[in-house]
């Protein structure tokens, strides 16, 4: 068939816009199979076929399945001015037809891969006006985007994007089997997740009422554990991952369990010793501290079942990292290790202080447990010398810092409260004639500020959203999948160009409740005086009332 051309889809529109379209016609319907023809013109055809589709397509419900195939391919279109265009009237189409809204979801959901950032904003805008039409197919269509074969950026990206939904508290927080089928989903994809991801999967879910309040369900019901803890602890990235998801996990439910005391007599006396053992620097050193985080947290929590075993594995791995200074050798301290090893060991010392007698030689009385016999004095003076040079370093190294940061930066903060806990917890050890071991004021771990630092990356602010790559390749999403119902046609090779370009400034016709007379409106940022933009439609007459207003210099009035 011959290519449908821009004057060619005005004179159509015209003649649609006079017509009635409220009963069939077959001469619309040819009509309208010719803007479809559109999707396979040049750039600026493509771009003004997609607006015109979404435009008319409640009329022609006969061609519909025509023309959502055409708004498809130009998803995949190797031109970015027509995919932006086709992304954008995507929710119109869900509107007029709601049916329509899991395979336009499905789509959606696949565009998060895509390297534009043009794109990727309007993927999630368009994911947002679909999620209130069909809240489910959208929550699925994100969930589908977490599988273990997915990108991790396009993991995180769909996570953050679910997250984002779930703060529409008017469609979540009333609907509670869309939250139980969010639940069923993360179900599903939390066991393969990256630890970072992961976490913020777990803040996600404990954000929906169904999770959170006196009558909420334990997270840990719903989410399973994987993790063997009968078997010896590997360091390697799978071991570590696996881990940090269930020990966040554990952590962060409120109700006790004891999969959360099991996992936590796990970590000290199997995982601790291996951690202990790594030298450091290495590829893997903030998961490592980020299990050491997670064990104080469980800890805090009051997760522990063996308290007195698991205050010994604590003491013994603070001996391994509280090293004193040899002649001519000044040791090398990990400070967020340091900090959650004290804020664990006092949590769990203030249980069973009579505990403290055997591993520190502390004089608190006897308990009668034959476990706690005090220990000779010079154990008691090597703590309290490796508890002074810890703290003595704690508060040089704080005040080093602070003289050398004019203008703190979030990871100098962070490191600052780390060094404060450490040198205020020595401190509260060190209290003659017995260590203070409850908190006058609460100490608050330095990694809940913010973020803990994320997997494979030497920064320790936490997990942001990658940003897509402004290169300058025009390359559409790759791999867009179709339903079994959608045919495999129509993927769009990627731009070979090598050339940016700006987005068609479409117009938001999205068709939904629109009348044959509704008029399409340019851009706000559109000259009224310049001639009109390709790709955008302007209804008879339009020219002749924007020549008037620029001869007067008055300001185009609101439509």
């Amino acid at each position: 068939p011959e290519m449908v051309n821009v004057d060619r889809l005005y004179q159509i529109a015209d003649t649609l816009d006079k017509a009635d379209l409220s009963s069939p016609s077959p001469a619309n319907d040819a009509l309208y199979e010719e803007i479809i023809l559109g999707a396979k013109g040049a750039s600026e055809s493509k771009q003004l076929t997609a607006q015109m589709l979404s435009r008319y397509y409640r009329f022609f419900p006969q061609l519909a399945p025509k023309a959502i195939e055409s708004l498809f391919d130009l998803c995949e279109d190797e031109d970015t001015r027509a995919r932006v265009a086709a992304i954008r009237v995507l929710p119109g189409i869900c509107k007029e037809n709601p049916s329509d809204a899991p395979r336009v979801a499905d789509i959606l959901g696949q565009l998060l891969h895509t390297d534009r950032v043009l794109e990727l904003d309007q993927a999630k805008a368009a994911l947002n006006i679909v999620f209130r039409i069909d809240p489910k197919s959208t929550v699925d269509a994100l969930f589908d985007q977490m599988s273990p074969e997915v990108d991790t950026n396009v993991r995180l990206i769909a996570i953050v994007v679910l997250k984002d939904k779930i703060k529409m508290t008017d469609i979540v927080n009333k609907n509670v089997e869309l939250q139980n089928h969010i639940a069923e989903r993360a179900k599903q994809v939390h066991g393969h997740l990256d630890p970072a991801h992961a976490s913020i999967l777990i803040q996600l879910m404990h954000s929906l009422p169904v999770f959170n309040g006196p009558k909420a369900k334990s997270l840990t019901s719903v989410l399973d554990i994987h993790f063997n803890m009968e078997a010896d602890f590997e360091f390697n990235v799978a071991s570590l991952s696996a881990l940090l998801n269930n020990v966040d996990l554990l952590a962060s439910d409120a109700q006790p369990s004891e999969a959360a005391s099991q996992i936590l007599s796990y970590v000290i006396n199997k995982v601790l010793p291996v951690l202990d053992a790594q030298k450091s620097p290495s590829a893997l050193d903030n998961e490592r501290v980020r299990v050491y985080q997670g064990m104080a947290d469980l800890a805090l929590a009051g997760k522990a079942d063996d308290i007195r075993r698991g205050l010994s594995g604590i003491h013994a791995s603070m001996m391994n990292h509280m090293v004193l200074p040899s002649p001519g050798a000044e040791p090398t301290l990990a400070w967020p290790v340091l900090e959650a090893l004290l804020l664990a060991f006092r949590a769990l010392a203030a249980k069973v202080p009579g505990a403290l007698r055997r591993l520190c030689g502390y004089s608190f009385p006897f308990s009668g447990q034959p476990s706690d016999v005090l220990a000779p004095p010079e154990t008691h003076t090597d703590f309290l010398n490796r508890l002074k040079f810890v703290k003595s370093r704690a508060e040089t190294t704080q005040a080093t810092l602070a003289r050398s940061k004019a203008i703190p930066d979030p990871a100098a903060q962070a490191q600052g409260a780390t060094l404060r806990n450490v040198a205020a917890i020595a401190t509260a050890l060190l209290a003659s004639p017995l260590p203070k071991l409850q908190e006058d004021v609460k100490t608050t771990p330095s990694w809940r500020k913010g973020s803990r630092p994320g997997p494979s990356s030497s920064s320790s602010s936490g997990v942001s959203v990658p940003s897509p790559a402004a290169s300058s390749s025009s390359k559409p999403a790759a791999g867009v999948k179709r339903r079994p119902d959608q045919p495999a046609d129509g993927a769009g090779p990627s731009d070979k160009k090598g050339k940016q370009t700006a987005p068609a400034p479409a117009a938001a016709v999205g068709g939904s409740g629109s009348s044959k007379h509704t008029q399409w409106h340019p851009r706000k940022e559109e000259s009224s005086s310049k001639a009109r933009p390709q790709g955008t439609y302007r209804p008879p007459g339009a020219q002749d009332q924007n020549k008037q207003m620029a001869k007067g210099k008055q300001k185009r009035p609101a439509q």
